[in-house]
């Protein structure tokens, strides 16, 4: 009797970083690395990148590892769209009273605050960059992709997708316990870099890139439902974040989606089946079912 062989790939989905994983400072990513990303595919595999970078700096990296696209997270889990199609899943954006007291907060201590665009605008003017006119730019900003806003700590022309600040970590560890004292459940922060040159990024609660892994992966189909009981104490954690940020801010849709699908992610994400520890920082395999 002829053995039947199943055409369905043993992973189903690679979850990948960008920056250290498949792009090194040369901000490209080698041809070597991009032949195996494209022999997964071939296999019927999608290759998801999943980044702290923002969409406008993750878009030229998903174009460059040439069709088909695929799906990507990024800002640190806060949006999760399609390259090709140009589809939204979700995106989570910082109400701008929220932003306002970050901005405020970030300059108090003498940095430099950025607020960064996540919109459906194309190209640079749908993902701008507002600084503080008098307070120095980083030698990285783009112009002008970033400018100066006069009116940053009154009012802002959009809900940012996230809030940054860089400097010495001398400077950067204090902002970060008071922004964790003033609005304490209000936001999530990320923090990055070295001694001489410490970073912050400031987002709504419950953004993380393990949160977007979870939800492309079952939007793939590439985990079973399970009940409310048997959520993860990290989803709860998240929820209970979410909970008090809608209670002080309002139930705010997020961007043009509509009903933000990240606050339902509970109602619909499955235990994964992974390959080696689940969800680990840089790759993720999940395997068919």
């Amino acid at each position: 009797m002829e053995k039947q062989v199943s055409h369905t790939p043993r992973i189903r989905a690679l979850f990948l970083d960008i920056d250290g994983t498949i792009i090194g400072m040369e901000e490209r990513v080698s041809p070597a690395v991009a032949e195996a990303l494209a022999a997964a595919q071939a296999q019927g595999c999608h290759v998801v990148l999943c980044t702290g970078r923002t969409r406008y700096r993750t878009l030229p990296i998903v174009e460059s590892l040439g069709e088909p696209y695929g799906y990507f997270v990024t800002s640190n889990g806060s949006v999760a769209a399609h390259a090709g199609r140009g589809e939204i899943l979700y995106r989570h954006l910082m109400p701008i009273p929220l932003a306002l007291e970050v901005v405020r907060a970030i300059v108090a201590v003498g940095s430099e605050p950025y607020v960064f665009e996540d919109s459906d605008r194309p190209g640079m003017e749908g993902n701008r960059v507002l600084y503080h006119p008098d307070m120095p730019v980083g030698r990285w900003a783009d112009i002008p992709r970033y400018r100066p806003y006069e009116r940053i700590l009154e009012e802002l022309p959009f809900e940012p997708v996230s809030v940054s600040a860089f400097g010495p970590a001398e400077r950067i560890r204090p902002l970060v316990e008071q922004l964790q004292t003033r609005l304490a459940g209000a936001v999530s922060i990320v923090r990055s870099g070295s001694e001489w040159n410490w970073g912050i990024e400031i987002y709504v609660p419950g953004i993380s890139k393990q949160v977007g892994i979870e939800y492309v992966a079952n939007h793939l189909g590439c985990q079973a439902g399970r009940d409310d009981g048997d959520r993860r104490p990290s989803e709860r954690h998240r929820d209970a974040a979410l909970g008090r940020y809608r209670s002080r801010y309002g139930k705010r849709s997020a961007g043009s989606t509509g009903r933000c699908r990240l606050c339902d992610l509970h109602l619909q994400t499955g235990r994964s089946r992974a390959s080696g520890r689940a969800f680990r920082v840089t790759t993720v395999f999940l395997k068919a079912l």
